[in-house]
């Protein structure tokens, strides 16, 4: 009797997942669905419908995975996302309906204290950089160090490159096109005016 009263206020038809994922996480939901003696059973079909905050809608079938279902919906935008998920079981239908969040995930503010061990080391394999010459390679300067690098910095010296083509007139033939029809013209109004 115990076991019964237990049972009943189970769901027969449920769908986990986490309330909030991460825009590189990958969503993967899993479903259980009992029969009405609460025994796990995934011989009917699985759907889902999951729609964003656009209100655009997604239909997904879920795949048989053990004695129960489970989805990979991949990685999703960041956005607020509602399902429902429907199924069939001995001519019942069942169904469960949530929420779940994206958030989009800034790396930098992850860790918010420098490393100075990673910040020595790109330094040192660094050559050279736009900031500082190739003769004297990376560098790393703390706080204290402010007037060493106003003088690093006082040693770099402006770059202009600049590149002069010339082609000569007559090569252009468009442009010999027209000095040969001015002349043509030129010509032929001498000799209608008897100049020639």
């Amino acid at each position: 009797m115990n076991f019964a009263a237990q049972q009943e206020g189970r769901d027969r038809f449920r769908v986990e997942t986490e309330r909030i994922y991460a825009t590189f996480e990958k969503v993967e939901l899993k479903a259980q669905l009992y029969n009405e003696a609460y025994e796990l059973v995934n011989t009917p079909e699985a759907t889902l419908t999951l729609t964003g905050d656009s209100t655009k809608k997604a239909d997904f079938t879920f795949s048989r995975q053990g004695d129960g279902y489970a989805l990979n919906l991949g990685t999703l935008p960041a956005g607020t996302y509602r399902y429902t998920a429907n199924t069939i079981l001995d001519g019942q239908k069942l169904s469960a309906e949530g929420t779940f969040a994206i958030e989009e995930t800034n790396f930098e503010l992850a860790t918010l204290t420098a490393d100075h061990t990673l910040l020595r080391t790109i330094s040192a394999a660094t050559g050279g950089s736009m900031f500082i010459s190739a003769a004297t390679g990376g560098s790393m300067f703390f706080p204290d160090d402010m007037d060493a690098l106003e003088a690093e910095l006082r040693k770099i010296k402006p770059v202009i490159h600049t590149h002069t083509r010339h082609s000569e007139l007559l090569t252009l033939p468009l442009v010999l096109a027209l000095i040969l029809l001015l002349l043509a013209a030129e010509w032929v109004m001498r000799k209608y005016h008897g100049e020639i």
